[in-house]
């Protein structure tokens, strides 16, 4: 996202929060099953707010369900929050969590994913995967129509998926996430977990949002070794956390440290990943690499004029990707 569209993102959060409805809200984020690992599932009561103080609702008892049945319940806790670590039956895809505040009965519904043991790709949204429309984004409509995917992002994140783990996560406000996973579903990017953000602090400060849902993921695994964004507060915060950073980019960038590796567009990904892959999916290759400071392949560039912009330039001087280098 450019600086624009951060000033758009955080007034028009900001007026939506102020203005939006107060009515107690459940969200049950996604989750994850991997082998031999936890698979935390969060549950937030909440009131749309500006703050995080106006947004707590502690003490709501939650419930949750797999396939109609109860599996655990328990309180919010001081932040509204609801954590919880069950042992979820085998091929669960989905989950649902139910509350009742104030008479009033609320539910959400979480996805569950079976990852494998393999590399995972954390992606940002906003200009990196979305040409975003931030208006249509947080308008009160239940459809984001004004949003389109980046040119190649669809394909090229296909593609990964095969061979990787892919986690969006975005600065977004938790009042938008269900918009932004229809947003995905519509567009058929593959379906993947998707974070956002708590409050406007996290909107304004995304290096240290970032850096804090990264870090928890890691704490979870090891795996967390990629990172796809398009500014540089996501440069930062993939590099600060040891990531493998790919900015998506074009023009004469600024701020970027050489910790990043610049791409015009996501061919240009598609084919940095595919010239690598024995490397990038193999997590203990991929770490290896990255504290050894390794080197990596990347498909040469040809060079073109600067015209057009981002949304809307397509590779037409893509060049061959280079033989795939041999395992380490």
């Amino acid at each position: 996202m450019n600086r624009v569209g951060s000033i758009a993102l955080v007034t028009i959060a900001a007026a939506a929060f102020s203005a939006g409805c107060t009515a107690p809200t459940l969200s049950a984020d996604d989750t994850v099953i991997m082998p031999g690992r936890k698979s935390p599932i969060r549950v937030v009561a909440y009131r749309p707010g500006l703050v995080q103080l106006n947004r707590k609702l502690s003490g709501v008892e939650v419930v949750l369900y797999v396939d109609g049945k109860e599996i655990t319940r328990g309180p919010t806790d001081k932040d509204g929050y609801f954590d919880v670590e069950p042992i979820l039956p085998k091929g669960t895809k989905l989950f649902e969590a139910r509350a009742t505040v104030g008479g009033k009965e609320l539910k959400d519904t979480g996805r569950v994913f079976a990852w494998p043991e393999r590399t995972i790709v954390i992606v940002d949204v906003d200009e990196t995967i979305s040409n975003t429309d931030f208006k249509a984004l947080l308008s009160g409509a239940d459809e984001d129509v004004g949003s389109t995917p980046l040119p190649g992002s669809v394909e090229t994140l296909k593609e990964i998926g095969e061979d990787f783990n892919i986690c969006f996560v975005t600065a977004r406000p938790r009042e938008v996430l269900d918009k932004t996973k229809r947003w995905m579903e519509m567009h058929a990017f593959p379906a993947a977990p998707v974070i956002s953000s708590e409050t406007l602090g996290d909107v304004i400060n995304q290096q240290r949002y970032k850096r804090k849902v990264i870090g928890d993921i890691k704490e979870v695994t090891p795996n967390v070794l990629i990172g796809i964004g398009d500014k540089v507060t996501d440069s930062e915060a993939y590099g600060s956390l040891g990531l493998l950073t790919i900015v998506i980019t074009e023009g004469l960038p600024k701020g970027f440290r050489a910790h990043g590796i610049l791409m015009q567009n996501w061919e240009e990904v598609g084919d940095f990943f595919q010239v690598n892959r024995k490397v990038l999916r193999d997590p203990k290759k991929l770490t290896k690499t990255l504290e050894t400071s390794g080197l990596l392949m990347r498909p040469t560039i040809k060079w073109a004029p600067l015209k057009g912009n981002r949304k809307t330039k397509t590779n037409a001087n893509k060049a061959k990707p280079q033989p795939e280098i041999d395992d380490r």
